[in-house]
């Protein structure tokens, strides 16, 4: 569990740093090395989305996520969140900063098979590896991300810590479902939504609500449980 925490604290740290620094840096910038971290995440998503062995699959999987997401209004919440921290925390409220630094930093930290298989492994065997990586990537991206979004980013750190808990909690129930076959679909799946995040941090999320995309990610492993108990 200790290195769950220590995911965390590197996206604090980060966070840390960039926001420090992030005066050096002129606007143009700050918006220039936004739109390549979109390119980056749709590059990464691209690769772990086109994994997947059915399509429809993977298909069926985003339609009810998003049906499931629009239904309980997932990227409204999320949004909310963000807003009473910024109520809170912030300073300024600026357009573009706190709240979308928080929900977009949740969405890249979480989504993806990393952030499942990581927790899981810890607590079947005690291997860390996957989030070592994570962590270091994660400090990296976070650092990046609070040098234009500012300190919002910061607060996922503790959805990260809350969210990796509870999947290493689940560690004996996710070993009985999470077949290379299960996780190859969850990896196709997180991979199409971290797309869809990479295409609105390039051209902004006017179009797409990715947040409410989530729970697409889950279904190859509930409807694995299911069929396992019937």
């Amino acid at each position: 569990m200790f290195i769950i925490l220590l995911n965390g604290l590197t996206i604090f740290l980060g966070t840390l740093l960039g926001y420090i620094f992030r005066k050096a840096l002129p606007k143009d910038i700050s918006e220039s090395i936004i739109k390549i971290l979109g390119l980056f995440t749709f590059i990464m998503g691209l690769k772990d989305a086109l994994t997947f062995k059915n399509g429809m699959y993977v298909a069926i999987y985003l339609v009810i996520g998003v049906v499931i997401g629009e239904k309980f209004d997932l990227d409204g919440k999320l949004k909310n969140l963000g807003k009473i921290l910024q109520e809170k925390f912030g300073k300024e409220k600026e357009e573009g900063g706190m709240i979308k630094g928080f929900v977009t930093s949740t969405l890249i930290f979480c989504v993806g098979s990393m952030a499942i298989l990581g927790p899981v492994k810890i607590a079947l065997n005690g291997d860390g590896n996957l989030i070592y990586i994570k962590s270091i990537l994660d400090g990296v991206m976070s650092m990046m991300l609070a040098s234009t979004y500012g300190i919002g980013v910061m607060f996922s750190g503790i959805m990260v810590v809350i969210y990796q808990g509870l999947m290493f909690c689940m560690g004996n129930v996710l070993k009985v479902v999470t077949t290379p076959e299960i996780m190859g679909d969850v990896t196709a799946v997180g991979g199409a939504i971290l797309t869809g995040l990479g295409l609105t941090l390039i051209f902004g999320e006017k179009y797409l609500k990715v947040t409410n995309m989530l729970p697409g990610m889950f279904l190859p492993i509930i409807f694995s449980l299911i069929i396992r108990l019937f």
